[in-house]
């Protein structure tokens, strides 16, 4: 019995590696600064993509000993669906096969089968504990290093994004500071904190995911990791990350208030009403800010772009990688041509088809629950990450794509049959110590 509980924790401590370096691979395989540096110690990130799905198959054999039908079958029919659209839009198919449809597809069958086997909880903690870590660090650099400039150790480097280089600073490869990206506040110059990302809106973007995770995946919350994320988007003086955080505190109050207590509602009204105001006049600033250096005409241009092109190609859109013909459609003069908006981009690109693909398995999954706090979790978390598809361009981020797995494996572990259903799900997420 003894041998047995021995072997059983080494088993787990080994998984628990696997899933940590699972979450760090999915981080370098996104749009990183480690991928950028001009020596960089991320290589390209094909290589991490691949060594991800790798992995994906370490895990499968740690965790099973057997291939459910239901991954099967899900797995099966979202290959057809992505090979039909590939075919249909006449796209680059070996592009959309290595980036897009070979790695989605490996995501959705380990995403089902963690949650088969119940092992979801365990990657979701290492995921948000690397981005925890990582954004002490960036807290750390950003006040004392940043601002202060009391800390030893930085170095100068050059990055190659939108097409330019540009320098960045940084400590230790940890943490980058990139003076392109600071803002000016009451006369003075002040660096973003851009963590590990070379933008801060998408250092937001994964500094809310993981606050998402920890808030409200998690029935004993550690405040002490909430207030490094929380303090982390502040520092980011991103207008997303700002918006961010004033859905997430609105929408937590409006679906997670159980007693009605008429001055706690007044209380609440009034802060809200503040929060708001400081949230439109932060917004404000920066969108001035924005507009002076073109930043803002930029994205309304995308929209206006994107649209028209939508329009032309509704059900199917002009292909995941092709966006001539949405720069065909620019006014606006822009120093490259990348695009800014999501939802928008998406639709241009994937058409009715793709959109579909995305928004099915929540729908489903929404319909089916039937307990009450579990809707309202899944409705926070739904919002605020439909937000950042709408704000950013993360249709083909592999985490972002694995979080859409995750609503796939979800989705066929709630229809009829053997499987955890939603409520089981979430009780399992809520670690109890």
């Amino acid at each position: 019995m003894k041998l047995q509980t021995t072997f059983r924790l080494k088993e787990d401590f080994l998984l628990k590696l696997v899933l940590y370096a699972f979450s760090i691979i999915l981080l370098l395989s996104g749009k990183v600064m480690w991928n950028y540096v001009t020596v960089a110690i991320g290589g390209h990130m094909q290589l991490w993509l691949y060594l991800g799905l790798a992995l994906c198959g370490v895990i499968f054999f740690m965790i099973c000993k057997n291939v459910s039908e239901k991954t099967l079958l899900v797995t099966m029919a979202c290959t057809l669906i992505l090979c039909m659209y590939a075919l249909i839009v006449g796209a680059d198919i070996k592009k959309h096969l290595v980036y897009y449809i070979i790695p989605f597809i490996f995501y959705i069958f380990i995403a089902c089968e963690l949650i088969r086997a119940k092992k979801m909880t365990a990657f979701l903690q290492c995921f948000s504990n690397v981005i925890v870590i990582l954004a002490a660090f960036s807290i750390f650099f950003w006040f004392f290093g940043s601002l202060l400039n009391i800390v030893p150790g930085r170095t100068r480097m050059t990055y190659l994004w939108a097409e330019r280089h540009n320098p960045t600073f940084t400590y230790f490869m940890l943490y980058f500071e990139n003076p392109v990206q600071a803002t000016i506040m009451m006369g003075r110059e002040i660096p973003r904190n851009t963590g590990f990302c070379p933008e801060s809106p998408g250092y937001s973007s994964h500094l809310v995911y993981a606050l998402i995770i920890e808030a409200l995946y998690f029935k004993n919350k550690n405040k002490w990791k909430t207030a490094i994320l929380i303090l982390a988007i502040l520092s980011s003086l991103s207008t997303k990350g700002l918006f961010f955080l004033m859905e997430y505190f609105l929408l937590s109050y409006l679906f997670t208030q159980r007693k009605k207590v008429w001055w706690k509602q007044l209380l609440v009204f009034f802060g809200g009403v503040l929060i708001l105001a400081g949230v439109i006049f932060a917004s404000s600033f920066i969108m001035e800010e924005k507009s002076n250096t073109g930043s803002y005409s930029v994205r309304s241009d995308d929209i206006r772009a994107e649209l028209l092109t939508w329009l032309e190609h509704p059900i199917f859109g002009i292909g995941l990688y092709d966006s001539s013909e949405i720069i065909a459609k620019f006014r606006v003069y822009r120093p490259n041509s990348g695009l800014s908006m999501g939802l928008t981009a998406f639709m241009a690109q994937g058409g009715i088809y793709m959109i579909a693909m995305y928004f099915f398995p929540p729908l489903y999954i929404f319909l089916r629950i039937k307990d009450k706090e579990t809707r309202n979790r899944f409705i926070i978390a739904f919002v605020m990450v439909i937000t950042d598809f709408v704000l950013s361009m993360v249709q083909n981020v592999p985490y972002f794509m694995f979080l859409i797995a995750v609503l796939y494996g979800e989705m066929v572990y709630m229809m009829p049959g053997k499987g955890p259903a939603l409520k089981e799900y979430v009780d399992k997420l809520r670690i109890r110590h």
